[in-house]
């Protein structure tokens, strides 16, 4: 099943990483996505040496807020909403 617009919480809950060094990662690729709205997927994934599809990834997240904070939400709290699709306050931007 490929999505092409990921905008339900769940969806992007599921997709985030949950530990702190991944999600620092993320957060860190997307303060440089965010400042080159131009860039291509393909050029930001070479430039980060990630693939097209975590880009693409980190900008649905990005975009919706989830990479505001500077501490990942709780994994557990990440898997039951994301199970479940129960909004959580962790993942209200």
């Amino acid at each position: 099943d490929r999505r092409e617009d990921l905008d339900q919480p769940a969806d992007l809950v599921a997709i985030m990483p949950t530990k702190a060094d991944g999600y620092q990662r993320w957060r860190t690729w997307w303060n440089e996505i965010s400042v080159r709205p131009d860039a291509t997927n393909q050029q930001l994934a070479d430039d980060f040496d990630t693939s097209k599809r975590t880009v693409q990834r980190i900008r649905a997240v990005g975009a919706a807020g989830l990479l505001d904070s500077p501490h990942p939400p709780h994994g557990r709290r990440l898997r039951l909403a994301a199970a479940n699709a129960v909004p959580h306050p962790d993942l209200t931007p």
